[in-house]
């Protein structure tokens, strides 16, 4: 406004100026006095009324010049009474006022387009951070690494934001300069032409003292037109001058407009280009964070499968000690059934030994004969309970396939640590099994049966092997997925600052 109102107020002074001196060469031409005594009276008075008023806009162009807001607003106060008296003058003030007022408008329109321009791609940066923000929140870790990544960016952007204000306080500090420059360049012209007016007006009062009424009527006549004439070439080239410099700037300015469209456009494209490339990373790590909850899953399930067959395991471990129990108490109870059997030979033998006294090689004989029987039944009769107790545990293993496949399946795991170890299959089975007495006939020895400790250990290690190297997976691709986004985000970063940069003209 301060400007403005200066500017407006020295072409106010020009054009009083102006018209003042048009006014004290039209008057002389319209008195036309037949007594030279009194022409010569009102030129002199006419000279006086003009130098005064030459001197008012004079001064009143320096008092718009250096004072203060409140003291132009009084000139202007002042200047705009005098124009609505004096039409000729307003006139001219209209024309000097209207390109200034047109080319100021034009400046303020487009530092209104720059901050209007500057605020949306503010927006755009701020609505582009959220939608970030809510795409990686799902993740603890990106999120501090979002956040981080987003206090840089603010930094950035507050930096960005003072460069901006440094370079429209630059600007507005040029335009200054050049307003001053146009208000110093008008001044200059007023001086010049105030001193071309003095020194007219002396030339005029010198050829009116020397010349009578015609001559003075005929130059009078023929240096109002030729100052007329002056006057309007100048009017003509100043306006053609305003008229080349305005076409000038609209053409730059239209020019720097198509730039910076041009601009956006690239800049849009590429922000929905990474934008496309963004969303694909993001479907690719949910599809792998779905596998990995499948894999997981997987695991679970496995984990629950071993436990069931650990319980199974167990089971089976508590029938065949069952089994070993009942084996033992029926050897028992055969033994105890025959105890009375052998008390009876042993009586029966007593007696025969008495009935026989007188016989004594007979009574060997028989002795010897029954002892024979006696030691073939007994290993006869364990071999008849040995066999009837196998049977019946074939029975029981036809009857349950799954578990005999799981036997033998721990049988060929213990017989592998066995010969790591380096233990014979025969110490194990005695450890386990009670020992039985030495007879002639023994039976066959049952091969080990496999320890489902052992197979749950060696289950439990590949189980966990496995977990270890899922979880190595896991992070890698983790830290791969991470440096992906963080490169991603870094080129949208630098493609949103370098678009900033391009329109603002940094």
């Amino acid at each position: 406004m301060d400007l403005f109102s200066s500017e407006a107020a020295a072409a106010a002074a020009a054009a009083a100026a102006e018209g003042a001196a048009a006014a004290a060469a039209a008057r002389p031409a319209a008195a036309a006095v037949p007594d030279q005594d009194e022409a010569e009276a009102e030129q002199q008075q006419q000279q006086e009324d003009e130098a005064e008023a030459i001197a008012a806009a004079a001064a009143a162009a320096a008092a718009a010049a250096a004072a203060s807001q409140e003291d132009l607003q009084a000139a202007l106060e002042l200047l705009l009474q005098r124009l609505l008296d004096d039409p000729p003058l307003r006139e001219a003030l209209a024309a000097a006022v209207s390109p200034a007022a047109a080319a100021a408008a034009a400046a303020a329109a487009a530092e209104k387009e720059n901050t209007l321009e500057l605020q949306r791609l503010q927006q755009e940066q701020q609505l582009l951070e959220q939608k970030f923000v809510e795409l990686f929140n799902e993740d603890e870790e990106e999120q501090q690494q979002q956040q981080q990544l987003l206090l840089l960016q603010q930094q950035q952007q507050e930096e960005e934001m003072k460069h901006q204000e440094q370079m429209l306080q630059q600007r507005q500090r040029e335009e200054e300069l050049m307003r001053q420059q146009q208000q110093q360049q008008q001044e200059e012209q007023m001086r010049q032409q105030q001193q071309q007016q003095q020194q007219q007006e002396e030339e005029l009062m010198m050829q009116q003292q020397q010349q009578q009424e015609e001559q003075l009527m005929m130059q009078q006549q023929q240096q109002q037109e030729e100052q007329m004439r002056q006057q309007q070439q100048q009017q003509e080239e100043q306006m053609r001058q305003q008229q080349q410099q305005q076409e000038e700037q609209m053409r730059r300015q239209q020019q720097q407009q198509q730039e910076e469209q041009m601009r956006q456009q690239q800049l849009e494209q590429q922000l929905e280009q990474e934008k496309q490339r963004l969303l694909l990373l993001l479907q690719q790590q949910e599809e792998q964070r779905q596998q990995q909850q499948q894999e997981q899953e997987k695991q679970k399930l496995q984990q629950q499968q071993q436990e069931q067959e650990k319980q199974k395991l167990q089971l089976q471990q508590q029938e065949q000690e069952k089994q070993k129990l009942q084996l033992q108490q029926q050897q028992q109870q055969q033994q105890e059934k025959q105890k009375p059997q052998q008390q009876q030979e042993q009586k029966k033998k007593e007696q025969q030994q008495q009935l026989e006294k007188p016989v004594p090689q007979q009574k060997q004989q028989q002795q010897q004969q029954q002892a024979k029987q006696k030691g073939q039944q007994k290993p006869q009769q364990q071999k008849q309970q040995q066999q009837q107790q196998q049977e019946k545990q074939k029975q029981q293993q036809q009857a349950k396939p799954k578990q005999q496949q799981q036997q033998e399946k721990q049988k060929q795991q213990q017989q592998q640590q066995q010969q790591q170890q380096g233990k014979p299959k025969q110490q194990q089975q005695q450890a386990k099994q009670p020992q039985q007495p030495q007879q002639q006939d023994k039976p066959k020895q049952q091969q080990p049966k496999p320890s489902p400790a052992a197979q749950q250990q060696q289950q439990q290690q590949q189980q966990q092997q496995q977990q270890q190297q899922q979880q190595q997976q896991q992070e890698e691709e983790g830290q791969q997925r991470s440096l992906t986004v963080r490169r991603v985000f870094d080129k949208i970063k630098r493609g949103v600052s370098s678009g900033v940069r391009y329109f603002t003209g940094n």
